[in-house]
This record gives structure tokens, C-alpha cells and sequence, in this order.
């Protein structure tokens, strides 16, 4: 660094730095100005990413090698170039344009669910509860691949590195939604179902067996999905459950107590409604005070 030159860029052990040199009284006075941390460990507060803004570690980074890219000094002396990671640009709405997005998408999702609601009533409810899921199901799919309603890239709470599991709880943000979506259609079914007292009269006797096999098929399912997800949410996930101790709790820890009861509640009126389909054919084998 102290060489014949004024100012350069060179990389320490924790990051990259312009330094620039100054003589005061013969005694050399060195300043660093830090362009991007390079830590060896990374946690919360330390993260490899440009000083001036974080964000733009999503679509370049730095390099030595002469390209069309160059950061020049004030008097004109290239310290280092810029090179795009990729081509694709990460677009960004502003919280106007969030929040207008946010409030269309629950006027639409109203419209979905009072279509389901008269269909539920009028028709049958087999067209409603049908209508609903795969209605869902087809916007929840497109929400994936385009900006459906917005991109939820932009946000934090869709950051892979917090939370991610598979490409369908690809984050933390895609996990709540899909817990909403679900109790959504759970709480959907269930209320239909106390309403109308729907009953299912096999016409032979060893249906009813097929039907108790269908419904330990799905709870069994449904517990293996459940358990798989709590699991992965507190061992491969920067997510702190840790409530003895208070102050590593943040943000992400409140939204993930709100996805493990948007679980359970939608696990504990699943199993109400295989006991509500089944109770009338087990009579005397099912209690009363199993269903709630």
C-alpha cells in the first residue's frame, strides 16, 4: 500500500477497500474507504455485500479484470470494474405500488371465495370446495413463474438463505402464503360441511372401510408433510425459536410462530373433518366427544 502511487484499491482480510495517501509533516497518513465486506463467517449483522447498498450484491460484483465497467477515482485512476452477475434485473415496486397490489389481490381473492360460497350453497358442495382449490392452486402455480400480484422477490422474507426447503417452500415468504392458503380452504370445507350436515351412506357395507382407509391415508400424509416442514424449520433455517432467549428473536421468528399456527390450526380442523365424514358410519366405535 505505502508505494509511490496516492491511491488504489486492494482487498484485506474482511472485505475490499479504496485507500488513498496523504503526506502531512513527512508523516504518511493512510485512509480506507470500504467498497464490499468479505467476511470468512457470516451471520445476521455480517454479510458479504457492498457498503453503499446490500441490494446490489443481487445483480453484480466486483473484479480486477479490465472489462467495460470500470470505477474510476476522482482524478480519473481506474480502481477496480463491475461485472453483472446476470442479465436479469430485479425489479423493484415502490410501497405505493405494494400496497395497491396487496389490496387488489384480496378484493380478488373475495370475489374467489364468494364465487365458491355460491356454489357451496346453490349447486353442491363438491363444485365449491373444487372451484376453490383448483382456482388456488392455478394462481398459486403462476405466482411462482410471473409477478403474480407482485414480485416477491424484492422482499426479504423471500430470501432463500433464510429459510428454503424445496422449490415449492422455495422461502420463508412462499411458506406463509401456502399455510394461509391452506387453513383457507380447510376452514372453507369444514364450515360447509357443519352447515349442510353432509353425510356419506355407502350402498355396501365394506365401503365404509375404504372410506376409514382414505381418511388414515391423508392423515398420515398430512402428518409426514407437517412434521417434514417444522422440522426443516428449525434445523435448516436461519430462523431463532429460541424463546428462553428473548433477544435472538426477530422478525422472521414472529412470522414463523404465525406459520406453526396457521399449521396446526389447519392440521386440527383436517382431522375434525375426516371424524365429522366418518363418525356416522362408526357409530359405535367412534365417540361423541371426539368431535368438536
Amino acid at each position: 500500500m505505502l508505494s509511490d502511487k496516492n491511491e488504489g484499491f486492494i482487498q484485506l482480510q474482511n472485505g475490499y477497500y479504496v485507500w488513498k495517501k496523504a503526506y502531512v509533516n513527512k508523516i504518511a497518513s493512510v485512509v480506507l474507504i470500504p467498497v464490499k465486506w468479505k467476511y470468512i463467517i457470516t451471520n445476521e449483522y455480517l454479510q458479504n455485500t457492498f457498503t453503499i447498498d446490500p441490494d446490489v450484491e443481487l445483480n453484480y460484483d466486483l473484479t480486477l479484470e479490465p472489462n467495460s465497467f470500470p470505477v474510476k477515482s476522482v482524478s480519473g485512476n481506474t480502481l477496480f470494474y463491475l461485472v453483472q452477475k446476470t442479465n436479469i434485473v430485479l425489479i423493484k415496486n415502490n410501497m405505493v405500488a405494494v400496497w395497491l397490489r396487496i389490496v387488489a389481490t384480496l378484493i380478488v381473492l373475495l370475489f374467489i371465495h364468494l364465487c365458491a360460497n355460491f356454489l357451496a350453497v346453490k349447486n353442491h358442495l363438491r363444485n365449491g370446495i373444487l372451484f376453490l382449490l383448483i382456482i388456488t392452486i392455478v394462481l398459486r402455480i403462476a405466482s411462482y413463474y410471473l409477478p403474480i400480484p407482485l414480485n416477491f422477490r424484492q422482499f426479504e422474507l423471500f430470501d432463500p438463505a433464510i429459510y428454503g426447503s424445496n422449490w415449492v417452500l422455495r422461502s420463508l415468504g412462499d411458506l406463509l402464503i401456502n399455510t394461509i392458503l391452506f387453513v383457507w380452504i380447510i376452514l372453507f370445507t369444514y364450515h360447509h360441511l357443519q352447515e349442510k350436515q353432509i353425510e356419506i351412506k355407502p350402498k355396501k357395507s365394506f365401503e365404509k372401510w375404504i372410506y376409514l382407509l382414505l381418511a388414515v391415508v391423508v392423515l398420515i400424509a398430512a402428518t409426514f408433510v407437517i412434521g417434514h416442514i417444522i422440522r426443516t424449520m428449525v434445523k435448516d433455517s436461519q430462523i431463532s425459536f429460541d424463546v428462553i432467549n428473548f433477544f435472538t428473536l426477530n422478525i422472521y421468528s414472529f412470522i414463523g410462530f404465525i406459520v406453526l399456527c396457521c399449521i396446526s390450526m389447519g392440521y386440527f380442523f383436517l382431522t375434525q373433518i375426516l371424524l365429522f365424514l366418518l363418525r356416522p358410519l362408526f357409530q359405535k366405535i367412534l365417540l361423541p366427544s371426539i368431535y368438536v
